[in-house]
């Protein structure tokens, strides 16, 4: 028993921990769209503005 639940908990840490961190990732990049897409934002409406 303990061979056969040994290899299902470890499985499951793994995927677990693959999990947090694509979703850690994924976060950040929206967060780094959103502060890019802010800064991008005025520039643009200059860009418009000066035309």
């Amino acid at each position: 028993m303990r061979w056969e639940i040994a290899p299902f908990r470890n499985p499951w840490s793994h995927t677990t921990i693959e999990r947090s961190i694509a979703l850690s990732q994924s976060v950040q990049q929206k967060r780094r769209q959103t502060i890019i897409a802010i800064t991008s934002e005025p520039r643009q409406s200059h860009l418009k503005q000066t035309p």
